[in-house]
């Protein structure tokens, strides 16, 4: 899952290449819960992922548990208009770049 806090969105990148997008209406203090406890070594997404995490159960059946903490970075996104469907573009921790388009999304190769 990726935030943009440019827009106030959260991506969740799924296996397939398909991309959700949904608006971040998590606030300070919220409480973020589901009626489970993570295996070991996963972890239960917070703030604004945990949120969308928590509140739809389909995203959470196709995610499952993170299996890292939440990592906060800069990223790096630029977007291309040029095209009927626009490009977005976004750097990932580990500096790999993803593209999406639309409701697709996939690794951009260099």
């Amino acid at each position: 899952m990726l935030w943009r806090g440019d827009i106030g969105q959260i991506y969740a990148l799924l296996n397939g290449g398909t991309v959700r997008r949904y608006q971040d209406t998590w606030v300070e203090g919220d409480i973020v819960a589901v009626d489970a406890t993570p295996p070991s070594g996963m972890y239960q997404p917070e703030r604004g992922f945990g949120k969308v995490w928590a509140e739809d159960e389909w995203l959470r059946e196709q995610l499952g548990w993170a299996t890292a903490p939440e990592e906060g970075y800069t990223m790096r996104m630029q977007s291309s208009g040029a095209y009927r469907y626009p490009y977005t573009y976004m750097t990932l921790p580990d500096d790999r770049v993803v593209y999406v388009i639309e409701t697709q999304w996939d690794f951009l190769e260099s």
